[in-house]
């Protein structure tokens, strides 16, 4: 599997995955050709009390788990180590990215890395997202079960283990497979070579309360419950079926919003960074001889226009952009990917804003 390309060799392919699989069904992809990125030193990372790491030991049907920083792995029993946001740690991973450029970039989550010996496994489990399992050295069997056909096992905690576990589909992924799974299929992967790295391309999807949390909060005014029709024939201390209608019509009309409130709800949602990912600030000036400007690690930056207006969402925070170029620099800026400094002056003004709340904090020189 190639890092610059796609998933999927050509369009049509790439359709008939999105019409037949996304967020309907697994898919399992023996895409084994090409190169797979560099895998940074996985005991480095670990230790380090700057990284979010978790380590599962895994004793027959169950399963423990423990958070970092760790000196190493517990060698008596069969062991997995999960490296969070491992693309921020390690730069090299990067380019895998690009096999999912289908996929929004304001969607990406981050990249998991998933180090295990022989048997490790996290257990029959759930997710939330959708997410493509990249097999990056060893061997993992998968076991794929039924949407809707389990329960949350009371043992289950930060792990979201489910019971009963039932096999449907069995696949064994060797080094450039993936494994792509929508939300809530239930799965349990068990590595069966020691030193089985899988890569794990997971996706944000806010929750609808959340969604609505933020439109709520942003909406303008507090309008209070009212009951005009009120009947005298009310008996005390009963809803009554008119209240209930009352109250739904006028939480209709309140959350009758705007695309551009929808639209930078959402865009807020999906840019905040997490707490130990976010850039600090900083304080000096935007240097003249830079010509592009590079998104620094943790960052989200994503835009959309309405009502007439493009609007910038970089780290939660809202901007406008005001003219084509700046649109053109953002657009950019989202991919990852350097951004040429805009010419005009509404562009600079908006790109010296990301360099001094550190949205922004790598550029390139001319000739570089």
């Amino acid at each position: 599997m190639t890092t610059d390309t796609s998933l999927f060799d050509d369009a049509a392919s790439l359709d008939t995955f999105l019409t037949d699989d996304w967020q309907k069904r697994p898919r399992f992809l023996r895409v084994a050709q090409g190169t797979l990125p560099d895998l940074p030193d996985w005991r480095i990372l670990c230790a380090d009390d700057t990284v979010e790491s978790r380590r599962v030991i895994t004793d027959s049907d169950t399963y423990t788990l423990e958070h970092g920083p760790f000196d190493g792995p517990d060698p008596s029993l069969p062991w997995t180590v999960l490296i969070q946001d491992a693309d921020f740690h390690a730069p090299a991973l990067l380019p895998l990215l690009n096999t999912v450029r289908f996929v929004p970039r304001w969607r990406l989550e981050d990249i998991m890395m998933s180090v295990a010996s022989r048997g490790g496994s996290v257990g029959p489990h759930v997710d939330a997202y959708d997410v493509f399992l990249v097999q990056a050295k060893g061997q993992r069997r998968w076991q794929i079960g039924r949407t809707g056909d389990y329960a949350a096992r009371r043992d289950g905690g930060d792990l979201r283990l489910v019971e009963p576990f039932a096999a449907q589909e069995t696949w064994t992924a060797s080094p450039g497979d993936v494994l792509y799974l929508p939300p809530d299929v239930p799965h349990h992967g068990v590595a069966t070579t020691d030193d089985c790295v899988t890569l794990s391309i997971g996706f944000r999807a806010p929750s609808l309360q959340e969604v609505a949390a933020t439109l709520l909060a942003a909406a303008p005014g507090a309008p209070r419950y009212r009951d005009p029709k009120l009947s005298v024939a009310t008996p005390g201390g009963h809803i009554d079926q008119a209240t209930i209608d009352a109250l739904r019509a006028q939480l209709i009309a309140f959350a009758r919003l705007s695309d551009e409130q929808f639209l930078s709800a959402l865009g807020e949602l999906v840019t905040e960074p997490k707490d130990w990912l976010a850039p600090e600030p900083r304080d000096v000036p935007w240097p003249s001889t830079a010509r592009k400007a590079i998104l620094s690690p943790g960052s989200r930056v994503a835009f959309g226009r309405a009502e007439g207006q493009f609007r910038v969402f970089a780290n939660g925070l809202i901007d406008v952009a005001e003219d084509a170029a700046t649109e053109q620099f953002v657009s950019m800026l989202a991919t990852g990917e350097p951004a040429a400094v805009p010419a005009t002056e509404p562009g600079r003004a908006l790109l010296e804003r990301l360099w001094e709340d550190g949205v922004v904090d790598r550029y390139e020189e001319a000739g570089q």
